[in-house]
């Protein structure tokens, strides 16, 4: 589940896309677990790791972090708090990249999606950032690549909601 030290520098630097999110600093710990969400849900079926880069503007110089122990413990914790589920696979690591120091928080593509945070389903398709996929969208709503983050209202009904993810995710393995 890792790239080279090659990949990673042209993921930095490139645009971001739905596996490539920057992040200057870990201050924002909702953003952070959206966005890992979003790429163990691999909704566009890239099969890779989804990769978030910690002390990296958006424009893809670098934010002069420092990453620490403190933080590096505190991102390789967010698994373990229980508030993403079904758990992500994940690696952390701090990584000198074109001589900036940054996170490297490589996601896995989960083998059980729907992965959700905090009861919310949320995917990236693109270079936006994640959208909530509400389990009662219908599945073009849920796959929309264009709209901004629309919320979609929760269902109760667990058989129902399993079946309307269940859905989606076969519609999406349609368009890939």
């Amino acid at each position: 589940m890792s790239y080279t030290d090659a990949e990673l520098e042209a993921m930095m630097v490139d645009l971001e896309s739905d596996l490539v999110e920057r992040k200057e600093s870990a201050q924002d710990g909702s953003k952070i677990r959206r966005n890992i969400c979003a790429f163990a849900n691999d909704l566009p079926r890239n099969s890779k790791p989804g990769v978030l880069f910690i002390g990296v503007r958006d424009n893809g110089s670098c934010a002069s972090l420092q990453v620490d122990d403190a933080m590096l413990t505190r991102l390789a914790n967010i698994p373990g708090e229980g508030q993403i589920l079904p758990l992500p696979s994940m690696t952390v690591q701090k990584r000198i990249l074109r001589g900036c120091e940054v996170a490297v928080v490589a996601v896995a593509p989960s083998s059980e999606p729907p992965v959700r945070f905090r009861g919310r389903v949320w995917v990236r398709v693109g270079p936006s950032p994640p959208e909530k996929a509400g389990p009662s969208c219908p599945p073009s709503a849920t796959l929309s690549t264009t709209s901004p983050a629309t919320p979609c209202p929760p269902i109760r009904d667990a058989t129902a909601e399993a079946a309307v993810c269940s859905s989606a995710w076969n519609q999406s393995s349609k368009i890939a």
